[in-house]
């Protein structure tokens, strides 16, 4: 399948995080700060919750 979808597959040491996961610092980390202050700017104009649509338009 991977050759196919032209995905390389890659092992990663475990407790490593800092040091060899790109995705958990690079990508998940900035996203989870933007994503949480979207959240709180969202709540404190009076909205209750948000969805996908209204967080990524």
């Amino acid at each position: 399948y991977c050759l196919n979808a032209k995905i390389i597959p890659l092992c990663l040491p475990a407790h490593s995080t800092h040091i060899l996961q790109p995705l958990d610092v690079g990508l998940f980390g900035p996203l989870q700060h933007h994503y949480s202050n979207g959240l709180d700017e969202f709540i404190r104009k009076g909205h209750a919750g948000m969805n996908k649509g209204e967080f990524l338009p």
